[in-house]
């Protein structure tokens, strides 16, 4: 457990930032749903049809547009109130989930690896994910910017522990 005049060796940086292929995607998204609902509209108003569906339909677009917005936030909330600290002796942070938060605080000795990963969705997500493997499982941080950073400190701490 982490003293309260411990010094804390690094803290990563776990952001959410917007990068091009997510603003592509976002982008895609809302011509996609404006071609769906503009053809769908135009079908009903050939059709005759009843105002109640005219209006399920811009319902749903509405809908539609909105998602990307609302995604953004929670992933933004999320982002924000998640933590992760090396210290001399242990690793310690909060991460916040959608619905639920753990707080976690790992000895130096029980990690066992640490491993970056960077696939295409990390690059999408703008940031890695980091990889904490235990004893008693993985903990995985994603929009980590400065991962190699937090690796190299738990790794060399690590190291320094097993002398």
């Amino acid at each position: 457990m982490m003293q309260e005049n411990e010094k804390v060796l690094t803290k990563a940086d776990i952001r959410f930032v917007m990068t091009k292929a997510r603003i592509v995607v976002d982008v895609l998204h809302y011509v996609l749903a404006s071609l769906s609902y503009f053809s769908i509209l135009f079908s009903l108003i050939e059709v005759g049809s009843v105002f109640s569906v005219f209006c399920f339909y811009t319902v749903i677009y509405l809908l539609l547009l909105v998602i990307p917005f609302l995604t953004h936030r929670i992933i933004r909330k999320k982002c924000g109130a998640t933590s992760l600290y090396v210290s001399n002796s242990d690793v310690t942070g909060n991460i916040q989930g959608a619905l639920t938060s753990q707080t976690m605080n790992i000895p130096i000795e029980a990690i066992d690896n640490v491993i970056i990963v960077s696939s295409l969705f990390d690059k999408m997500r703008s940031g890695n994910s980091l990889k904490i493997s235990t004893t008693a499982g993985n903990i995985i941080l994603h929009y980590v910017h400065n991962a190699k950073e937090v690796t190299d400190a738990i790794m060399q701490k690590r190291k320094n522990k097993g002398k």
